[in-house]
């Protein structure tokens, strides 16, 4: 269920958001006040609609748990780490660094499960 809920629709809505209305990550996440940067934001959008789109659709089809997983919590994981690195966060970018490092923790310990 971490895969729905956590990789699918977070990063569902996360790349919705950042699809629309890219200046708003840009400034509230990482602090860049320039409209060029909409267009990097627009692609980390487009990736995180793609990895929450597998990620929503394994509640639907079972086999897509495990590939969710990986793929979405190596991908949060990395950017919670990247959070963590930040010496002035900011209260948006905090929450998306303890959301990113909860679902991370959270697929780790289901994909340590079907390990053992």
């Amino acid at each position: 269920m971490v895969q729905f809920w956590g990789v699918g629709i977070r990063l569902l809505t996360a790349g919705a958001s950042q699809s629309i209305r890219p200046e708003f990550t840009a400034r509230s996440i990482f602090k860049i006040d320039d409209p060029d940067a909409a267009v990097i934001v627009n692609e980390l959008g487009f990736a995180n609609l793609a990895f929450g789109l597998i990620g929503t659709l394994s509640l639907l089809q079972p086999t897509f748990l495990t590939p969710a997983a990986i793929a979405g919590g190596l991908f949060l994981g990395l950017d919670g780490v990247l959070h963590l690195r930040s010496r002035d966060r900011s209260r948006n970018e905090t929450v998306a660094m303890v959301t990113d490092l909860a679902v991370a923790l959270a697929v780790l310990i289901y994909m340590i499960g079907l390990l053992t």
